[in-house]
């Protein structure tokens, strides 16, 4: 594909967008549009593959009509004028809504991040990238690789209304994980994985490389574990763990909807204190580095923008769409969510937590393995959260024990505490943030007052 065909497939979705708000009639109508191209290529049982090559375009139709919302998709382009119809029939059918809305017209907001070179990617090419990862993994002979795969993406959204809104964007992407386990005799260990996204050919085998060599690592770190000692005390949570856990409760609670019907434990205390001074977390979802996360507009076409959610330990902002907007009597933030498949939710991208300095013992990662006298490592949390009442109970996987500077695998440790003390009760971390797939940044962090239960003691 070249950059003239994609710009004639927007074209395209736009013109097919406009013919269907012309079956909306007098209503409100809103049509979301979608492309992607992908192609795949897989290493699975000590074998290369080439997977399906999808092309696809959906649509997603909204119908607001004196307050009644109809909603219908279809991936049929053939179909979409029938599905504008359905939508307007659902709408008519449906109870009304003072909140339902769609947001009025802004400046045409349209947006590229294709990178020809990366676009020209062939599967041959591709084949050679996922090569590269698979040999890095597994240039020590006890990694054992379940699955790793690539896949290169052009995709185009766009999002269309009747009130004069009119946003697009296209972004080529190759995206690439790694999942597997390591194997010493008849000693194996959990399933680990890693990956990345980039926007950009440039070094790309660099970063898949490091990926690979950064796989390898974690998985045979977890060979020979040894037992622990069941406590309460100090965790040295990483950057994996810091977005899993954190993540779930600060995202929950900062969701506007959550506020609204009263399940948000965090209701009503916008510019309250619901962490330690040192906490910061942010959005920032025009990073064109972070092509995980990069939506300049939102599921509605509102424009997107950074925010810093908390800011020295205090809520400094809720996210809303223009449901929610409404109904809260203030602005959409630019923080709808979903796909043209899907009615718009309320999300967040490419988000960032960072400790603030001079209120927490700020240090390197290996400075702070060397000081802690005994501690947990957390790399990753597989169990059950509760982002209402901040209840998390689970096993860490991945993980180890800190003992005077050394690090031994961990085994068979399961953790169990309150998200919201443990944002509270933050005792230091590193200033460096690092990358975590799944379009988070992250330092560590280390939190007292986790319950620690080490079996076969």
């Amino acid at each position: 594909m070249t950059p003239e065909q994609l710009h004639q497939i927007e074209k395209e979705l736009q013109q097919a967008a406009r013919e269907a708000l012309g079956e909306v009639g007098r209503a409100d109508g809103e049509i979301c549009c979608g492309y992607e191209n992908k192609a795949r290529i897989i290493f699975e049982g000590n074998e290369f593959s080439l997977g399906a090559v999808n092309e696809e375009r959906t649509f997603g139709v909204r119908v607001i009509d004196q307050g009644r919302m109809g909603f219908s998709s279809t991936n049929q382009p053939d179909h979409l004028l029938s599905t504008a119809r359905v939508a307007c029939e659902i709408a008519r059918l449906s109870p009304a809504s003072e909140f339902h809305c769609i947001p009025d017209g802004t400046p045409h907001n349209v947006v590229s991040l294709i990178d020809s070179k990366l676009m020209e990617t062939d599967s041959r090419d591709a084949g050679n990238l996922l090569e590269i990862l698979v040999k890095a993994a597994s240039s020590d002979k006890r990694v054992t690789i379940d699955r790793a795969e690539i896949a290169l993406s052009t995709r185009i959204q766009s999002v269309l209304n009747s009130k004069g809104v009119y946003s697009s964007y296209s972004i080529t992407t190759a995206e690439y994980y790694i999942m597997g386990m390591a194997r010493d005799g008849e000693e194996v260990t959990s399933f680990d994985y890693d990956g990345g996204v980039s926007a950009q050919r440039g070094d790309l085998e660099s970063q898949i490389e490091t990926t690979g060599l950064e796989f390898r690592s974690s998985v045979i770190g977890s060979l020979h574990p040894i037992k622990g000692k069941s406590t309460r005390g100090a965790v040295l949570l990483h950057p994996r763990a810091v977005s899993d856990l954190f993540g779930s409760a600060v995202f929950f609670n900062t969701n506007a909807r959550m506020h609204q019907d009263l399940t948000s434990s965090w209701r009503d205390k916008l510019n309250q204190s619901v962490a330690h001074p040192s906490l910061m977390v942010t959005e920032h979802p025009l990073a064109r580095d972070r092509a995980e996360g990069f939506m300049p507009f939102d599921r509605e076409g509102v424009p997107a923008s950074d925010h810093a959610i908390i800011d020295g330990g205090r809520l400094n902002f809720v996210a809303h769409n223009s449901f929610t907007a409404r109904r809260g009597r203030s602005a959409p933030t630019g923080n709808a969510s979903g796909s043209p498949k899907s009615m718009p939710g309320i999300g967040f991208s490419n988000t960032s937590f960072g400790l603030k300095s001079g209120s927490v013992p700020i240090q390197t990662e290996s400075e702070w393995l060397d000081d802690l006298k005994h501690a947990l490592l957390l790399v990753r949390f597989s169990g059950n959260d509760d982002p209402v009442s901040g209840e998390f109970s689970g096993v860490a996987k991945n993980s180890s024990w800190i003992e005077h500077g050394a690090l031994r695998p961990a085994s068979e440790v399961m953790i169990s505490g309150n998200v919201f003390d443990l944002l509270k009760n933050i005792a230091g971390g590193t200033a460096q943030v690092f990358p975590v797939f799944g379009g988070s940044h992250a330092p560590y962090i280390l939190v007292e007052g986790v319950s620690i239960t080490a079996g076969n003691e």
